[in-house]
């Protein structure tokens, strides 16, 4: 549950998010719902893992803001970040499914997928 009742877990309000003067991301208002299984789709360079790198808080917006609970990202230590979001981005083989995939990742990711009931909503999805 978040710290502020009816306030998504994480948002982004107006992030415009790049790299250097190249802008990837413009304007941008997104937001993950709290207890949602939430998924980004989208073509080869449109932004995903830009998005994701941000709300991680391993970029700054150049503009606008991005939040969790509420409270700006910017205003959280390295540590307190690191224990509250986590982030591994990683290659989907067309082949396998995601259940597959993640069981690749390690036994750590998946006994915490198992634990917060994620691996289960995601065992039947597939990108065949």
């Amino acid at each position: 549950m978040s710290e502020q009742s009816g306030l998504p877990i994480l948002q982004t309000h107006e992030a415009s998010i790049g790299y250097g003067a190249r802008l990837i991301l413009r304007k941008l208002d997104f937001a993950v719902p709290e207890a949602a299984f939430t998924v980004l789709l989208g073509p080869n360079g449109c932004g995903k893992s830009t998005l994701l790198r941000a709300l991680a808080g391993l970029i700054r917006p150049q503009h606008g803001s991005v939040l969790m609970n509420g409270r700006s990202i910017s205003t959280f230590g390295r540590r307190e970040l690191a224990q509250r979001v986590g982030l591994l981005l990683t290659n989907i083989t067309p082949s396998k499914t995601v259940l597959e995939t993640v069981a690749g990742l390690g036994g750590l990711v998946v006994s915490a997928l198992l634990k917060g009931g994620m691996l289960a909503r995601a065992d039947n999805i597939s990108f065949r």
